[in-house]
């Protein structure tokens, strides 16, 4: 059997996607019609996958579904994509799997719509980091890095077992910096967006917004920066990254996820620091101007055609 060369870990679910309507006016009638409606796969770690398979990378997706219909198809869409899903597992007591309503703006920002904290329950199985490269904490803050304990033994025992350790972050209400700083120094790579990154560590001047995470051992960090792109900063480097120009933004919806994936595939093959943001943020742009958060990269020969032809634009 293959082995993985990337180990996912964190949420997979079900996006409804709502485009074309107007919800900030009131209903006249008890209907609305929507330009359109859309069911996809969601969920940080699954799309983070989903990419990384479609770039032809060998990964493992380790994530807590619900054993109900929206399982099935989560389990069904990632195992279709080439994701290795040995290490799925049913959320414990019935719980079901995480459903987002995403409504999809005119510009392809977009609103999320959910109950609170979905695919909570589970714990990740530190058996399957054995066999891997590298390890991707798909959110801090989000299930199943909800407390410092969770997110502390999986960081510390893939640091220790020599695999390279990356982390998304998201900003929640009971997340706090000082909550995951013991598992901090354990991690290479960490990418928070730059709105999140700003209430984690209060400051809102990029290179303060870094060196909070330097001063608490992160080796490299990546905070993304929307349309702008990225910053860049380690203890050697400090660099700002512009993103590719898009002529047809559709729906923004995993931008961050299919970034990281495009780190992640860059980083597997050796590419420095700045060439891997280069790359990450081609696969980016190459995700948003399709439907859906894990859709729109098909192939690395894709990611690579479009990226020559957004350096022409």
């Amino acid at each position: 059997m293959k082995k993985p060369d990337v180990i996912c870990i964190g949420i997979s679910g079900v996006d409804v996607l709502i485009r074309g309507v107007d919800l900030e006016e009131p209903f006249e009638t008890e209907t609305k019609l929507a330009k359109s409606i859309d069911l996809e796969l969601g969920g940080d770690a699954a799309n983070e996958a989903v990419v990384l398979a479609n770039l032809g990378v060998a990964v493992e997706l380790m994530s807590g579904i619900g054993n109900d219909s929206s399982g099935d198809f989560i389990r069904h869409t990632v195992a279709k994509s080439g994701v290795m899903t040995e290490a799925m597992m049913t959320i414990p007591n019935g719980a079901p799997s995480a459903l987002n309503v995403i409504i999809i703006h005119p510009d392809g920002e977009r609103s999320f719509i959910n109950c609170g904290a979905p695919g909570a329950g589970w714990a990740p199985d530190p058996k399957y980091l054995k066999n891997t490269k590298i390890v991707s904490l798909a959110s801090l803050g989000l299930p199943p890095f909800t407390d410092v304990q969770t997110c502390l033994k999986i960081a510390k025992e893939a640091k220790e077992s020599g695999k390279i350790v990356c982390a998304d972050v998201v900003y929640t209400e009971s997340l706090s910096l000082e909550m995951i700083t013991p598992a901090l120094r354990y991690i290479d790579y960490i990418f928070p967006n730059e709105d999140e990154a700003r209430r984690l560590t209060g400051f809102n001047d990029l290179d303060d917004i870094a060196g909070a995470f330097i001063k608490r051992g992160v080796g490299h960090v990546i905070v993304k920066t929307g349309k702008k792109g990225c910053f860049i900063k380690s203890k050697e480097l400090r660099a700002v990254i512009p993103a590719y120009q898009c002529k047809n933004v559709v729906d923004t919806t995993g931008a961050g996820d299919n970034f990281l994936a495009g780190f992640i595939c860059a980083l597997l093959e050796g590419k420095p620091l700045i060439a891997c943001c280069r790359y990450a943020c081609g696969v980016a742009a190459v995700s948003i101007q399709s439907r859906g958060a894990s859709t729109g990269v098909k192939s690395r020969q894709q990611v690579e055609n479009a990226i020559c032809e957004m350096n022409q634009i």
